[in-house]
């Protein structure tokens, strides 16, 4: 099996070979598509490069979506009740600890809010 040899450097070849002697104009064209093909295939590999990290990156941000949404879920199924004001009291909790489990529970609400919306 033969490879086919690029146009660019197929047309600097015939430039080459075209007179025993080329011209300057010819010599120069043939340096330019060789330099031209050079600098393709750094860009062929530098976008393969880059499609490559790409593919990653969103197979890793599915992966991340994936993870984010079972922990979603699994918070919603906790369906733990927060004890009332009244219970914690009587729990012995002072009320400078409840207002920062009251703060902390809106919180955590907020985010679990925020984070379904954001999975919409």
């Amino acid at each position: 099996m033969t490879t086919q040899q690029p146009e660019a450097l197929r047309l600097a070849d015939w430039l080459d070979d075209e007179y025993e002697v080329p011209s300057q104009i010819q010599v120069k064209a043939a340096a330019e598509l060789r330099r031209l093909h050079a600098r393709d295939k750094e860009w062929e590999s530098v976008t393969g490069f880059m499609q490559t990290t790409t593919d990653r990156i969103e197979s890793e941000l599915l992966r991340l979506h994936t993870v984010n949404k079972q922990l979603l879920e699994a918070l919603e199924g906790l369906k733990m009740r927060f004890p009332t004001s009244e219970e914690l009291h009587a729990a012995g909790w002072n009320q400078a600890d409840i207002d920062e489990a009251y703060a902390a529970y809106d919180e955590a609400r907020s985010a679990i809010a925020a984070a379904k919306e954001k999975m919409k």
